[in-house]
């Protein structure tokens, strides 16, 4: 799979297997972010910002799209046409 840079953690710069969203608002691979709090750092990675919470929310969107992009799929599938 030719890798979407989309698709690449920011800290890393791997391919996401289970990307979050952070407080900044940035997505990260879930390993990498939290390794990043575990080492004592409360920036964040990408703005040098202070954040707000350690708090994560999976990014199934990107996580849909990655998967997709490795079963050589050209789409993640369309939500249903409002009627």
């Amino acid at each position: 799979m030719s890798a979407n840079e989309n698709f690449l953690c920011p800290i890393t710069q791997s391919v996401m297997e289970d990307p979050v969203i952070g407080s900044d608002g940035i997505t990260y691979e879930r390993t990498a972010i939290e390794a990043w709090f575990a080492s004592g750092k409360h920036i964040s990675p990408m703005t040098r910002q202070p954040m707000s919470s350690h708090s994560l929310v999976p990014n199934y969107a990107l996580k849909a799209m990655i998967a997709a992009a490795a079963s050589g799929s050209s789409s993640v599938a369309a939500a249903p046409a409002a009627a």
